[in-house]
């Protein structure tokens, strides 16, 4: 009943905009003018509330002061015992404080309604206004590619705060609070409705500086003095000192960070400090051109609160961005042994202990300096971020950097307010969120995940429990798990506007069967061919471990004489030892590629997935060479072979990019050329042979060309699905005693049949692996596609591949 009445009012309001806009021709303006009427309809309830908030703000200017007289005159349960004696005097409760904000609270229920009403409209996308590209869209206006909407409405939010009579610092921390949550909640909102609630800030600044003019002196806020105080922090050499020192930092960390986003932000941090330092440096030049310079100076070294001296007890604040290295190790325990991670930490733990406590200590016992502590926390809190910044923003390259400047701007106040004023307090909540954070995150990976659990061992035996041969193989032709990762059927290929018929018909041409109904239960291709390695849904060890070689396929084929190749990426061969008889590339035993590569990718400020690869060094040459002679060569025992090449999927930033699609064709084209010569490789030793030709998971190439963070469950179509979990699988048989066994329903089944043809049994497995597809996230559940069937989202209830 709440919900139709609440989609009625959605239906009602989505009308009168679009009203409006068709009357005006603008939906800029008729934007505008419908946060005008709406302030208009709330014109009644706002006078209350803002009598309410007066009153609220009389009553708090009359106690406080008191409050703060019985708390220098007494401590304990007296102070407490006459603090609530005054509260009963005045008949008032601390909790009356949200009174301040009850107008916030008025015009919240008109914020939710219009988020909701613009976020169904679709009309919006591509409409432009004056500066605004697309209404439909964050405004991307500033430098980097940061949304200037956001800040005009948190800016204009807090100057109208400053206009309201009795104003206190108590109203400045709650104004603050307030502004600083909306701008979070809204920041990448739609540009209309930033637009929207803007202009109703601007109304309640034009109101509130009316409501100023009319109040006596006395009880208006004090902008001289804040002027004045900002003119002497300014005038204060250690600030001087304090931006010589980001300028330093900034210089230095140029050329450490060598790539990436931490590059990006590194270079534009360099910049911005050298500016600021530059116009310090002029600015005390004038000062002692003018003789003003040192008595200046005097005056800020008398008004100045001495900062307790860096002590030992401060190494306990290092926990605080420690907290994020041990976040990584964890969460990285299948890249990493219990030595790795403790390596890690290790290794994180002094290089944070130099930069956050030790330079500062030793540039304040040289300079006269405030501030280093919390600056050196707040640039490694937002360097050591960096990868979730990137994950949860969908950046491409490189990063918004009005978001992190925001972000380094409000850590530095804050960390700057409790070192100075409240260390002790900073130093236990130091303590407290390294210890919170730390067994929150060992709770989540020690609770196995549904059917997707997968216990944390590294080292677990191969499990043979529900594979039912135990005599030798009727036949053994060398086996051949030709993998070309995001490799998809002609059917998705066409909704690409690609055409891949030519490359399908070589197939068919020699001898191949494709399976063109085939899909995958993973997303990605670790947990894709983990999977078709084990023949089992659940997987109990890293899914490394598995395309690694360490898995019962490969464990199968040993048993029954076959040496077993894996030439593929250190991505799928980063496991502890390679199971493989023959492995490429030969993985660098000097390089420790779980600590390395997450060094690597806290060093750049991205986690990649093919970060790994770039821990070892090897020619594309050298890989095919070793491929095709392995393909080709004529050896006196049958081969398996795990070999994993491109066309890959799409950049996974979140974005896709505007040629998406054609780089996918052009890595598609190469990826052709290559299977095609790999067969020929195949084909010319004149060996019986399987080969199997396959694709892992989808390319990618819709909706945000990753993940599908944005959608939900019910908007997921056909296509999202056909390009996350459609694969391609062709087999080229040695005979057709095949064809009575290839029950083929997901690409996890391709080696259930090739056993059953191997052995001639017409059951190897206790219990065939599920059809049901894995979650990846909320909107991506366990079960969307089950039997070949769309179980959930749009077009639920059809095939996923046409019949």
């Amino acid at each position: 009943m709440i919900s139709e009445l609440i989609q009625s009012l959605l239906a009602v309001y989505s009308k009168l905009f679009l009203l409006l806009a068709t009357f005006i021709s603008s939906y800029g303006v008729a934007t505008m003018l419908l946060s005008i009427l709406a302030t208009l309809l709330l014109l009644y309830p706002m006078r209350w509330a803002s009598k309410i908030s007066s009153k609220e703000i009389e009553c708090q200017s009359v106690i406080n002061p008191q409050i703060v007289k019985i708390k220098i005159e007494s401590q304990g349960e007296e102070q407490h015992h006459r603090i609530n004696s005054l509260y009963s005097r005045y008949s008032y409760h601390p909790i009356f404080s949200v009174r301040l904000i009850i107008g916030v609270f008025i015009q919240l229920p008109f914020l939710v309604l219009t988020f909701f009403m613009f976020e169904s409209l679709d009309v919006l996308n591509g409409e432009s206004f004056l500066f605004i590209k697309d209404l439909g869209e964050p405004d991307h206006l500033l430098y980097g590619g940061g949304n200037l909407l956001p800040f005009a409405m948190t800016i204009i939010n807090l100057i109208a705060a400053l206009f309201i009579p009795h104003f206190t610092r108590k109203n400045l921390t709650q104004a603050i609070f307030v502004s600083l949550l909306f701008f979070i909640l809204l920041y990448n909102a739609k540009s209309i409705l930033l637009l929207f609630w803007t202009t109703n800030n601007m109304i309640l600044l034009l109101r509130n500086i009316l409501s100023y003019r009319k109040t006596e002196k006395k009880y208006r806020f004090n902008f001289n003095h804040i002027w004045l105080k900002l003119q002497l922090n300014i005038q204060r050499r250690q600030v001087a000192i304090f931006f010589a020192i980001l300028f330093l930092y900034a210089l230095i960390a140029k050329s450490f960070f060598i790539e990436g986003f931490n590059l990006y932000l590194t270079s534009n941090l360099y910049r911005v400090s050298l500016l600021i330092l530059v116009a310090l440096i002029l600015f005390h030049a004038i000062l002692l051109i003018r003789g003003l310079w040192f008595r200046i100076n005097q005056i800020n070294t008398k008004r100045l609160k001495a900062e307790q001296p860096i002590s030992i007890a401060d190494i306990i604040l290092v926990l605080l961005p420690l907290t994020l290295i041990v976040q990584f190790a964890l969460l990285n325990h299948e890249l990493l042994t219990i030595k790795a991670q403790l390596e890690l930490v290790l290794i994180s733990s002094l290089f944070l202990l130099g930069f956050v406590w030790l330079i500062p200590l030793i540039l304040q016992k040289i300079l006269p300096v405030i501030g280093l502590i919390p600056l050196s926390l707040a640039l490694a809190m937002i360097y050591l971020s960096m990868p979730m910044f990137v994950l949860m923003s969908n950046w491409y390259l490189k990063p918004d950097l009005s978001l992190i400047g925001i972000g380094f701007v409000l850590m530095l106040a804050l960390f700057g307010f409790l070192y100075r004023n409240q260390r002790k307090l900073f130093m236990a909540l130091s303590v407290f969120f390294f210890c919170m954070n730390t067994m929150y995150n060992s709770y989540l990976i020690a609770i196995p995940k549904g059917n997707e659990s997968e216990k944390l061992s590294h080292k677990v035996d191969v499990d043979h429990s529900n594979f039912i041969p135990t005599n030798q193989m009727k036949k053994k032709p060398d086996v051949y798990l030709l993998t070309y990762d995001a490799y998809v059927g002609q059917e998705t290929m066409l909704q690409y506007g690609i055409d891949n018929l030519a490359q399908e018909q070589f197939l068919t041409q020699h001898g191949f069967k494709i399976y063109p109904k085939t899909y995958s239960i993973g997303l990605s291709s670790l947990d894709s061919m983990a999977r078709v390695f084990e023949m089992s849904e659940t997987l109990y060890k890293p899914a490394v471990s598995s395309t690694a070689g360490n898995a019962l396929v490969t464990e199968i084929f040993k048993n029954q004489g076959y040496k077993t190749h894996g030439i593929l990426t250190p991505y799928l061969l980063n496991d502890i030892t390679s199971g493989y008889d023959v492995a490429f590339p030969k993985l660098d035993p000097n390089v420790s590629l779980g600590v390395d590569s997450i060094l690597a990718g806290l060093i750049e400020g991205q986690f990649r997935f093919d970060i790994i690869d770039e821990m070892n060094s090897y020619s594309r040459t050298e890989w095919l060479k070793k491929k095709r002679s392995i393909l080709s060569s004529n050896t006196d025992y049958p081969k398996f072979m795990y070999t994993h090449t491109g066309p890959h999927h799409s950049q996974n930033s979140g974005i896709c990019l505007p040629n998406e699609t054609e780089l996918f064709q052009e890595r598609l084209n190469e990826a052709n050329i290559e299977m095609k010569q790999d067969i020929d490789s195949i084909l010319s030793s004149k060996r019986e042979a399987i080969i199997i030709i396959n694709g892992d998971h989808g390319p990618y190439l819709t909706g945000d060309c990753t993940v599908l963070k944005k959608l939900t469950t019910a908007e997921i179509n056909q296509l999202h699905l056909q390009d996350r979990y459609g694969s391609f699988l062709a087999i080229r048989w040695p005979d057709n005693s095949y064809e009575q066994l290839d029950d083929i329903r997901t690409l996890q089944d391709t080696f259930e049949i090739v056993f059953k043809f191997l052995f001639e049994r017409e059951k190897v497995l206790k219990q065939r692996v599920s059809t049901a597809t894995l979650a990846l996230n909320e909107t991506l559940p366990y079960g969307m596609i089950k039997d070949g069937k769309i179980i959930l989202g749009v077009d639920k209830g059809k095939m996923l591949y046409k019949e």
